[in-house]
């Protein structure tokens, strides 16, 4: 019964690992949508919509990487 629930152990360790690699993947992603959000808008581009969706987007990037980041520790 022991050796069973040490193995676990391993399988917790892995779905952590996985889950703070994809909230760093989901940081990149909202860091790059920013950026090029940033960028649109530096250049005066007069597509509002595009900016403010593009930040929007990034904005649920970082927020779902947050999470992520509690899911890998919580485990």
């Amino acid at each position: 019964m022991l050796r069973i629930l040490l193995s676990l152990r391993a399988v917790m360790l892995l779905a952590s690992l996985g889950a703070a690699l994809a909230a760093a993947l989901m940081f990149w992603l909202g860091f790059s949508k920013l950026l090029h959000s940033a960028s649109a808008a530096l250049a005066a581009e007069t597509d509002a919509k595009a900016i403010t969706a593009g930040v929007m987007g990034a904005t649920d990037a970082f927020l779902f990487g947050v999470v992520l980041i509690i899911f890998a520790y919580a485990i």
